[in-house]
């Protein structure tokens, strides 16, 4: 992991647990708060990335706190949501955050899904001596 992410602190790594619905505490104090330093440090990571595309960084922190109000007040427990369910729903309401997310989603956890189609490839090109 630390060879993967060499530009990126532990700190950014760490942070990265916001997009995960399962990491989320119960509605309660700690939710009112839950994600914030982790979200500033993952707009500061990725501002450069974010502004190059586009995106109006000083929009994201007000947009987490909106639409994490919002993911608490669904009838839906968290656990069952998805970042695709959410995209859909509030893409044009919370376009700015939910770059953010995206961006996050797109980290391989591992090189393992690579290793196996390389695996596969191996097998199919080179024929074996049965």
């Amino acid at each position: 992991m630390t060879d993967r992410f060499q530009d990126a602190s532990v700190r950014v790594l760490c942070a990265t647990k916001l997009v995960s619905f399962t990491n989320w505490p119960e509605s309660g104090d700690t939710a009112a708060d839950f994600g914030d330093t982790e979200l500033e440090t993952l707009v500061d990571h990725f501002k450069p990335v974010l502004e190059t595309s586009g995106i109006h960084v000083e929009r994201i922190p007000d947009q987490w706190t909106v639409l994490k109000v919002l993911m608490y007040q669904e009838p839906q427990s968290l656990q069952k949501m998805s970042w695709f369910r959410v995209n859909r729903s509030h893409q044009h309401s919370y376009s700015d955050l939910l770059v953010l997310v995206d961006l996050v989603l797109s980290f391989p956890a591992s090189t393992a899904e690579c290793e196996r189609g390389f695996n596969t490839g191996k097998e199919v090109l080179i024929p074996c001596n049965r």
